[in-house]
Formats: structure tokens, sequence, C-alpha cells
């Protein structure tokens, strides 16, 4: 990780891409859920434009959502989480190296900074992941997407890639916060140009992402009920 620290001081995307992609997502973090008995299938990656700015929006079920959603990509993704991650050793410095921003969500300048950071980051040709519902469900419940959050796609230029997560709240939410085996499905989506998108398709664009997600996850409940009718 210190080397990921210096590439990412010296601006060296291609390093820190390889490094996280091939040795943190695709081993270190598919370790981590093979010995939590978690099995992540995964749909659609081959929609994921592999350069240019991106943004991932995906509901939020639970905390293995990250886990999961990182160990499916393939591409280095930064979020945008609370500022006390910063301060857990290693885990602090893992998720700034990503491409993370850190945010105060009680101070409303400070906020207001690191959304204009996150766009000048992706307009750099950079990828993030935003979880539009700010909160995890800990359910199937796909709660209402904050309209806010997609400004930091359109004012970047970016292409959305929606994301439909299943199964996740079942590994720990469910269970009291202790994990159990089980079956996390993703589905990535088209991704959706924001450039020279009209006024009408922006104010509308959170809705739009919402519904193309709430469908995949729909059609990702109905696969695992006819693998569970078969299993029978």
């Amino acid at each position: 990780m210190n080397k990921a620290t210096k590439w990412r001081k010296e601006g060296n995307k291609e390093e820190l891409d390889n490094f996280f992609v091939n040795k943190i997502y695709h081993k270190t973090v598919r370790n981590i859920l093979n010995i939590s008995g978690v099995v992540v299938e995964v749909d659609g990656i081959e929609n994921v434009p592999i350069d240019g700015p991106l943004v991932f929006i995906s509901n939020h079920q639970g905390n293995f959502d990250v886990i999961a959603l990182v160990s499916s990509m393939n591409r280095r993704a930064g979020f945008i989480v609370k500022k006390e991650l910063r301060d857990i050793p290693y885990l602090g410095t893992w998720i700034e190296n990503m491409g993370s921003l850190f945010i105060d969500r009680g101070n409303v300048r400070q906020s207001a900074q690191i959304i204009s950071e996150a766009i000048d980051y992706i307009s750099a040709g950079n990828a993030m992941m935003i979880f539009p519902e700010g909160t995890r469900s800990k359910s199937d419940i796909v709660g209402e997407f904050k309209s806010g959050s997609f400004k930091i796609a359109t004012k970047s230029g970016a292409m959305i890639v929606p994301v439909s997560i299943s199964g996740s709240f079942k590994i720990m939410e469910a269970n009291k916060g202790k994990v159990k085996p089980g079956k996390i499905k993703i589905k990535y989506h088209k991704p959706i140009p924001t450039k020279g998108m009209s006024r009408e398709d922006m104010n509308e664009i959170h809705n739009t992402v919402r519904e193309i997600i709430v469908k995949g996850m729909e059609e990702n409940n109905k696969v695992q009920s006819t693998e569970n009718k078969e299993q029978i």
C-alpha cells in the first residue's frame, strides 16, 4: 500500500489502476469473500467502459455492497465516504488510494467542496461509485434516489452505469450483524451518456436510473427463485 500511496501522490493512474484491479479487487477482496462464504454472481460487466469519465450508480442494501462490487469491477473506482473512515489504520489509506473522498456530512461547506472535487476527479477520466439512497436499506426495498447525487455525473460529462445489487443485506444486516454465507447478485446495465443530455432528461435522470436498477433487481430475484426451485 506504500507503493500505492506513492503512485497516487505522483498521479500515476496506470500503476494505481493495475494494482487495485489485479491485486486488491481480484485477489485480496475475493479472498475475503471466499473466507466469508460469500458467492458473487456478476452479469453485464461488458457494459462497463474501460476508460473515460464514469459514475456507477447502485442501490445500497448492506455493508457487503462495496466488497462485492469492487471484487467484480474491471476499473478502479472511488467512493464518497464518511470522514471517520480515514482514521482507521490501513483501511483509511486503502480507501483514499482507491480515489475516494472523505465527507463531513455535518459540514455543509465541506460537503459542497467534496462534490466539486468529485466532479473534477471524474472529469479527469476517473470512475466513482455513488449510492444515491444515502444509506443502507438493509432489505430488498429501494429507497428514493436523491437527485443531487446525479449532478456529479452530469456536471462531469460522465457515462452513468446503473448497477443492481441483490441479496447483500442477507449476509450481515439480516443476521444482527453476524456474517452468514450467501449469494450476492450484481447486474451492470448499459451505460447512459450525460454529454448532450437535455435539461428535461437531466431533471428525470434519478428516476430513470432508479427504474433500471429496480427492474434489474427483480430479474435477479426471479433467477434466484428459479434456482431455489431447481435445488428443491
